[in-house]
């Protein structure tokens, strides 16, 4: 009988889900299965992110937080076996805080695959008081969380999202979507939020947005090129077009999609444009520059580390005319942070010999 690792991944870890498999049964976090159980909860449940502490007694767990929190613990609870490691793809969110610290109590390792591929302060999805023991990136991004003070222990093998990450062809990309090839195109997309990060403010997100808008629509006044828009959710597709028409986009120029895989649109653009998002080093990756457009102070990037980062209406219509009519002083000086965002394309096998040397290890 196979021992067994409880996980919570997404669906770029394809491959490290594989090799995993190789060796392990694979528990799937499931909290709603054990909303019955009668396992315990933990008392005075803690966490903490950006700078703030929350505590939960029981009863507030069961109350305000019985799907969030009392289920991933109960759930953890209830493995018997207990599972030989944990990885989840963040430890923000009470629901992954609480299978983390439920893990932890239990004596299980728990480690935080990046389920992206920047961190505060470049992008913020990520508080640095993560609760895992061990999170798994490349060396860009372990640099960023070490000058940050973060406490766990920084595993440099990569990004296992980019182990079988390689560019493909655009003409084809575009033909395979149903996009007309003989176009130039600027993707757009928005980040993935949340209301547990310090950088989870709606205003400043709107804010962005608005830039985001008016950049595109000046450039388009003096360039040809289509935009493709996307999110991370769901949209109303007709609003959202009939929100970049009102704001002075070609409406022959506007693709809005929710429904293709963002690797396959960002193989399709040649150029990526958002705000604080994660999908830049999906660019480096790709070989397509990429700006990010942030209107919070951070730190701005003149592609000393792969990444062009602005705040301003004017700054931002610049880069990305040149990006957009010259790309290649971009995209080779990118070439050289492939490795250091992305890895080279072994994390997964790195980690699963890491998880089967700390597990046969004995116990101190």
């Amino acid at each position: 009988m196979k021992q067994t690792i409880l996980f919570d991944l997404r669906h770029d870890c394809r491959r490290l889900f594989n090799e995993l498999s190789e060796h392990y049964d694979l528990i799937p976090l499931a909290p709603q299965k054990a909303l019955q159980n009668e396992a315990p909860v933990l008392d005075n449940f803690t966490w903490c992110h950006s700078g703030r502490k929350y505590e939960f007694d029981e009863t507030q767990l069961v109350t305000a937080h019985m799907e969030s929190v009392t289920g991933p613990v109960a759930f953890v609870q209830s493995l018997n076996p207990k599972p030989i490691a944990c990885l989840l793809w963040n430890t923000v969110t009470p629901g992954h805080a609480a299978t983390a610290l439920a893990c932890r109590q239990r004596g299980i390792p728990v480690f935080e695959i990046n389920h992206n591929r920047l961190e505060t302060p470049l992008v913020g999805h990520f508080e640095i008081n993560s609760q895992a023991n061990y999170l798994v990136g490349s060396e860009g991004t372990a640099a960023n969380r070490r000058s940050l003070g973060c406490p766990a222990e920084l595993l440099e093998f990569g990004q296992p999202g980019y182990d079988d990450w390689l560019p493909k062809d655009r003409f084809q990309v575009r033909e395979n979507i149903g996009l007309p090839p003989d176009r130039k195109y600027i993707l757009k997309t928005s980040t993935w939020t949340h209301n547990y990060s310090m950088w989870s403010d709606r205003g400043l997100h709107v804010q962005a947005e608005n830039i985001i808008l008016a950049v595109l629509a000046e450039l388009q006044s003096r360039e040809e090129f289509s935009v493709i828009w996307t999110s991370r959710v769901k949209m109303d597709k007709e609003h959202v077009g009939n929100t970049l028409v009102a704001a002075g986009l070609d409406p022959k120029q506007i693709f809005v999609t929710d429904d293709v895989p963002i690797r396959d649109l960002v193989d399709a653009s040649d150029v990526v444009f958002s705000q604080r998002s994660g999908v830049a080093i999906d660019a480096i990756m790709s070989g397509r520059p990429a700006l990010m457009l942030d209107v919070r102070p951070m730190t701005q990037e003149g592609g000393a580390t792969g990444l062009w980062a602005t705040g301003e209406v004017d700054t931002s219509s610049a880069l990305l005319e040149e990006m957009l009519i010259e790309p290649e002083p971009f995209t080779e000086q990118q070439q050289m942070f492939r490795e250091f965002w992305g890895g080279t394309h072994d994390a997964g096998e790195k980690l699963v010999d890491f998880i089967g040397e700390l597990t046969c290890a004995p116990s101190s």
